[in-house]
């Protein structure tokens, strides 16, 4: 980039030894190198800030097969991956390119100063502490494409081509295998509602219940259509409802002993979502309403605007589109509005949605989340090794995500979202932050008559009262909750500020 004419300048050009034109997928620094893989060609290193490069591929990947679709530096050493392996090399590079996996295809590398992680297929996410030495896998018995993803409140199940349906008991992923004598190549998938989970495979009539966390399964095909695979399965109140593969939608009202066809025939639905009795349907022909249990359906819009995935959540829809982001409508289907400010993605593949917050996976982008439902978002990605985000939940503050590429991962989204914003000018300090359940607050400004409120990462009020506020006189203030992040939110008469506060 010339900061002088505002242009950016090619690198590739006549005696710098890049090829041109070519692709170059990834590029990289340690601070005093610059690093870049080229389509076809492989390897680049360059010692004078881009102007001459040098290429090395001794001991890389076959470049026939395959190229580097990932480079990253960490403590000297330099790390590539593609689609035949990892490889390291560390400078300068007098010596060959050293193997670490040859049979791992991977698809994204994340490293800071301690962590190493890979992502790709089959072997899902690895990760290591100790600059690649050893490897730990970080998928915990997941790989590869995870399908659909549920929790109990305890345990969290998902479905996925070549992980089968698994069970996070606590500390590792194990296979779900006791279904009886049929067998399949993998997980559709999985669902829980009202102390069960549901589970479907491919197959004909794989579709099952678990009323003990997947220890047994009882096989429930009363009424659902003959050779179909359902796609999803999602509860509410006494009705079950599954969307099958033949793009048939079938409601249980008896947990799945016998099931009736509802209306949408011949629609692929992409999810519903609930309020009371009404729901919602993101289909392949737009978003359609139905206030009878889904019986019939009404069309509510976005027929053109390719819907993939929908939520509910505070009086308001959320549709996530595969050209144009995320829509929504604050009465009932009946006007839409794009509410993509802060979201770098305009595919979204699935949503999380309770309260206030919201999650957001997207195709290609990673995650996002908003805080204020929908109306703004922000990217959550540090160490994700796989940008493709399939399915989502929660279990408490931990969300849980299902990727295409890269299995499981889950991250504390308390502790992501405690960071404390530094672009608003700030009239109020709050500390000790973390703290044990108390803080302590000053203002710049005085306030006779202020109100203090504390919501948790759901949006829900914990803390409603009034308070005064003097000028640069400390207050201490003491709540009894439990360990997690919470927003204390201060607001006057001309003055609205939202701190982040942890408790340990």
């Amino acid at each position: 980039f010339n900061s002088g004419t505002n242009t950016w300048d090619s690198l590739a050009t006549a005696g710098s030894n890049l090829p041109y034109p070519a692709g170059f997928p990834t590029i990289a620094s340690d601070g005093t190198n610059l690093y870049t893989a080229v389509y076809g060609w492989g390897f680049y290193y360059s010692t004078n800030d881009g102007l001459t490069w040098t290429q090395k591929n001794a001991g890389l990947m076959s470049f026939v097969t395959g190229g580097i679709n990932k480079l990253v530096t960490q403590n000297g050493t330099v790390w590539a991956g593609g689609v035949t392996g990892l490889y390291k090399h560390t400078a300068p590079f007098t010596g060959n390119w050293q193997t670490v996996d040859a049979g791992f295809d991977i698809y994204g590398i994340y490293a800071d100063n301690t962590l190493l992680a890979a992502g790709g297929n089959p072997n899902g996410f690895s990760f290591s502490t100790d600059n690649g030495t050893t490897w730990q896998t970080g998928n915990m018995g997941m790989n590869d494409y995870i399908q659909a993803i549920a929790t109990d409140g305890t345990n969290v199940f998902t479905a996925g081509i070549g992980s089968m349906i698994s069970k996070y008991n606590g500390g590792t992923w194990t296979a779900i295998n006791n279904f009886g004598t049929v067998q399949s190549p993998g997980g559709v998938g999985i669902g829980f509602h009202n102390g069960k989970v549901y589970a479907s495979r491919y197959g004909t009539l794989e579709l099952y219940r678990s009323a003990n966390a997947g220890t047994t399964w009882t096989q429930i095909s009363t009424g659902i259509p003959a050779a179909t695979t359902a796609y999803f399965i999602k509860g509410q109140g006494n009705h079950l409802y599954a969307h099958f593969s033949d793009n048939s939608l079938y409601r249980s009202d008896n947990e799945g002993a016998t099931w009736s066809m509802m209306g949408l025939a011949g629609h692929f639905i992409g999810g519903i979502a609930f309020e009371n009795s009404n729901i919602w349907a993101a289909t392949d022909s737009g978003v359609f309403a139905s206030t009878n249990l889904g019986v019939t359906w009404t069309y509510q819009g976005l027929y053109d605007k390719k819907p993939v995935t929908i939520a509910y959540t505070n009086g308001r829809i959320l549709v996530g589109t595969a050209d144009e982001g995320i829509y929504i409508s604050d009465d009932n289907g009946t006007t839409w509005t794009l509410s993509n400010t802060g979201l770098s993605a305009n595919y979204i593949l699935s949503f999380y949605a309770t309260g206030d917050f919201i999650l957001a996976g997207t195709y290609g982008y990673g995650m996002s989340y908003s805080q204020d439902k929908g109306n703004t978002w922000a990217d959550v990605n540090t160490g994700l090794g796989d940008y493709y985000i399939t399915s989502i939940t929660m279990k408490g503050n931990e969300a849980y995500i299902g990727t295409i590429a890269a299995g499981v991962w889950k991250a504390d989204m308390s502790l992501i979202l405690a960071v404390e914003d530094k672009i608003k000018p700030s009239f109020l300090s709050l500390y000790p932050n973390p703290s044990t359940g108390n803080f302590t607050l000053t203002s710049s400004l005085s306030y006779p008559k202020a109100s203090l409120s504390i919501r948790d990462i759901f949006g829900k009020t914990l803390v409603n009262e009034e308070i005064s506020l003097t000028k640069n006189t400390p207050q201490q203030f003491e709540y009894p909750l439990t360990s997690g992040l919470y927003f204390v939110e201060i607001l006057t008469d001309d003055h609205k500020e939202v701190k982040k506060w942890v408790i340990k």
